[in-house]
């Protein structure tokens, strides 16, 4: 099983975008997660079979071996936290991938031993979170040439 899993602060509010993510998500094999930590509390206005929504990001390394951080080399570099390019990494069978809600915005401290993994893009950029995910959904696509288990 394959999941992309969106991380949202206080002052996102996804509710407009997630069926959007739901969809292309699905379009490349992949399930949705959102981690709602902002005052919008999106499952009381969404549901989706295919979508779970978590109250936290521990509740998601709660419930998954497999979790794969997905962030800008940029911050990576700052905190000194080791990663690798996308381009270079092997996908896991099953994982679970967890964005930032502006590919800048993850939880990294107590977090240094974990799998990090970034997209090149010119000095200065970052993508967004649901082009992130797509662009990783679509890697692992084309590296293990079929869509999640």
């Amino acid at each position: 099983m394959v999941t992309i899993a969106f991380h949202f602060r206080e002052s996102s509010d996804p509710r407009n975008y997630i069926e959007k993510w739901r969809i292309n998500a699905e379009a490349l094999g992949a399930d949705l997660a959102i981690i709602d930590t902002s005052k919008f509390k999106i499952a009381e206005h969404y549901s989706h079979e295919k979508v779970k929504i978590y109250k936290s990001l521990e509740e998601v390394e709660e419930n998954y071996d497999e979790i794969i951080y997905l962030e800008s080399s940029h911050f990576l570099e700052k905190a000194g936290i080791p990663y690798a390019w996308l381009h270079n990494f092997r996908h896991p069978e099953s994982a679970v991938y967890v964005v930032g809600d502006n590919y800048a915005a993850m939880q990294i401290k107590g977090r240094e031993d974990k799998t990090w993994v970034s997209i090149r893009c010119p000095e200065g950029t970052t993508l967004y979170a649901d082009v992130v995910a797509m662009i990783v959904l679509y890697d692992r696509l084309l590296k293990n040439g079929s869509y999640s288990n």
